[in-house]
């Protein structure tokens, strides 16, 4: 039971999603619940996919590229959305680490982070949209998959920025076994998806999310002495829209 919990506070907290109302919250349920990230991924994608297939025979290029920007914002939310906003203006505002933390916690957004949550709407909308659909199935269910496996890895691997804050209850209830869990969740959904979908697509997302995941996690952590609730945000959005862009150059190159 104690293992649901952990899964419900994760998909509480980190999508739209709603099994039942949960009025409690505990303080190391948030630490426990990160070894669920990629299965909280893999309910987004699924949600994903179920909008696609009812939207695919009526929409294609940029109006399903739209209709998927509203999907992923009904099924996940805004949180790691916001996360990308907040970073962007504390990290691009050329102040000390100190006045870059301060930045991140106003919960207005400033022109950087306005200007990074305009590029992020819009390549998710363009490059999503021109997307074949033989990427496009996979891509949808995988990539919130990993980004998550990559937040799980922002949480445990990297030092906790701030004192205190709500990313800190993730982090300091983490542990080294909770992303082990996580890593052996992540690659079992992707075992199974090699059953259904080329190897291929699925390394190719494997390994431009990795790399461009940790990448942005490893810049953010030099920046900030350590990583926050908007960096986890930031290094799951921005490892998405990579992959996003990515596939789309390579497929126009027909590969």
């Amino acid at each position: 039971m104690n293992h649901l919990n952990d899964f419900i506070t994760g998909l509480q907290f980190l999508s739209r999603i709603r099994l039942w109302p949960q009025k409690k919250w505990e303080e190391d349920g948030f630490g426990r619940s990160v070894k669920w990230f990629p299965l909280v991924g893999l309910c987004i994608g699924l949600g994903d996919i179920f909008v696609l297939w009812i939207c695919s025979p009526y929409f294609s290029g940029l109006p399903l590229g739209v209709l998927l920007l509203l999907s992923h914002f009904f099924w996940a939310g805004a949180i790691c959305y916001d996360g990308l906003m907040d970073m962007a203006d504390g990290v691009f505002s050329g102040r000390p680490r100190e006045q870059m933390l301060e930045i991140m916690k106003d919960s207005r957004s400033g022109a950087f982070g306005v200007l990074a949550g305009a590029v992020a709407l819009l390549i998710r909308v363009i490059f999503l949209g021109n997307l074949p659909e033989l990427m496009l199935v996979p891509v949808l269910l995988f990539t919130p998959v990993l980004s998550r496996w990559l937040m799980a890895g922002g949480v445990t691997l990297f030092p906790y920025a701030r004192k205190e804050g709500l990313g800190g209850m993730f982090s300091n209830y983490s542990s080294w076994g909770s992303f082990s869990f996580a890593t052996l969740l992540m690659i079992l959904i992707f075992l199974v998806g090699l059953m259904k979908f080329s190897p291929d697509i699925l390394m190719i997302i494997s390994i431009i999310g990795i790399l461009s995941g940790l990448g942005v996690a490893f810049w953010l952590s030099a920046k900030l002495k350590g990583l926050t609730g908007d960096c986890y945000g930031a290094i799951t959005e921005s490892s998405e829209l990579i992959i996003f862009i990515v596939l789309v150059g390579l497929a126009s190159q027909g590969i």
